[in-house]
């Protein structure tokens, strides 16, 4: 796999704080997974497979490079002594299994929306209860109308450094290890 600089904020020393509500004026719970203690930018998208309602997202886990090195952001102004967070061929992984997938999709980290207020300390599964999309869905498709059962579809979001997947599902995903 090799090197992985995918921006800033891969560079900054002390970026600890895991942002996960993505949807303005939504109340967010954690999923407790064994995930959870992976900073969510430590975790990389590899691949979202969907066949017959079952998705699986693929991740790899990322470690801090051993070599330091310099980053020059403009011309004169250098950010000194940095690790670059790399995903290597041996990077441990994991396939999270959402057997009944109703909806997903992939959105850039930078692109979901979010306030100070629903952030959670840690976790990278997400629940949502009454999130926009949600309602979008309820209003503006057919989604819920066809779907058996749909007072149980739950909102999760899989937060990784780069994507954050949004999956409706009536099941809670499971998550297994991947050997490499």
């Amino acid at each position: 796999m090799g090197r992985i600089k995918l921006g800033l904020r891969h560079f900054v020393p002390n970026f600890s704080q895991a942002f996960c509500a993505p949807y303005c004026g939504v109340r967010c719970y954690k999923l407790k997974s064994e995930i959870d203690e992976i900073p969510f930018y430590y975790l990389f998208l590899d691949s979202v497979e969907s066949h017959d309602g079952q998705l699986t997202i693929t991740l790899s886990q990322a470690a801090l490079s051993t070599q330091k090195e310099d980053l020059e952001i403009v011309e004169g102004s250098k950010i000194s002594n940095l690790r670059a967070i790399e995903v290597q061929d041996e990077s441990l992984g994991y396939f999270i299994q959402f057997d009944d997938a109703l909806y997903y999709q992939v959105i850039g980290e930078s692109a979901n929306d979010f306030s100070k207020d629903e952030i959670a300390e840690n976790g990278n599964i997400i629940t949502f209860k009454n999130s926009s999309l949600l309602n979008y869905l309820k209003e503006s498709t057919f989604l819920f109308n066809v779907t058996p059962q749909d007072d149980q579809i739950v909102h999760y979001c899989v937060q990784t450094a780069d994507d954050w997947i949004h999956v409706l599902s009536r099941e809670k995903p499971t998550i297994v290890h991947r050997n490499t």
